[in-house]
């Protein structure tokens, strides 16, 4: 029987927190310079969004959030896909539907605090598909070797936004 801590390791919080620092830093820039063709995605660390396994969004997430929906708002020709990702912990199915329901959270909260037309974004959930970091080895009898692995994929545990330009004739 493996055991997941629900609490964040330091070095995971931290990760987090200057992920989701730099995403509003570069939600700022795209707000004051507009999106452009070629735009890399903007990725907003899981870890400072929802809990582990959890697709409940933390208040801490929200001044984001905030941000990414004027960006929406501002963008008319752009349609957004959100794409929810996980780490390697679970089976592919719980890791399907947790990284939609994470990208399902993201717009069902644009759309009803930021009024976001609800067809300019899309869902999408990737599970462990598209994983930054490739799970290790660890030891499944050991709390901290899980701790220390889950705490390593923390970055795998993230919403990316992708910008698509609608075409204009």
């Amino acid at each position: 029987l493996l055991k997941y801590s629900t609490n964040p390791s330091t070095s995971a919080g931290s990760s987090d927190a200057a992920g989701m620092a730099a995403a509003a830093g570069r939600l700022d820039q795209l707000l004051g310079r507009g999106l452009q063709r070629g735009d890399a995605p903007l990725s907003l660390p899981g870890g400072a969004l929802f809990e582990f396994g959890s697709a409940e969004l933390k208040p801490a997430s929200l001044a984001a959030l905030d941000k990414l929906g004027q960006l929406i708002k501002k963008s008319a020709n752009v349609v957004f896909s959100i794409e929810g990702h996980s780490d390697s912990f679970g089976d592919d199915e719980t890791n399907n539907a947790l990284s939609l329901q994470r990208a399902e959270a993201v717009r069902q909260w644009l759309v009803q605090n930021m009024e976001v037309d609800p067809s300019r974004i899309q869902t999408r959930g990737f599970g462990k598909t598209r994983m930054v970091v490739p799970p290790a080895v660890y030891d499944p009898h050991s709390q901290s070797s899980i701790d220390a692995e889950k705490a390593r994929q923390a970055k795998n545990r993230r919403v990316e936004i992708v910008f698509r330009f609608l075409r204009q004739d």
